[in-house]
């Protein structure tokens, strides 16, 4: 019986495991969208004040 729960606990550390991993990833995808996505405003506001300038 001690040897099932042992088992059973182990089964259960590796999938909390793996979903932390996975969360993680997960995290790092969406930083990594909102990353570009503030670049890309950036970039948009320099041409912008580029433009401005020369007109």
């Amino acid at each position: 019986m001690k040897d099932r729960y042992r088992l059973i606990h182990d089964r259960i550390d590796i999938i909390k495991e793996n979903l932390e991993l996975f969360k993680d990833i997960m995290d790092h995808k969406e930083s990594s969208r909102l990353e570009w996505i503030i670049i890309i405003l950036i970039i948009i506001e320099v041409f912008d004040m580029l433009l401005l300038k020369l007109v």
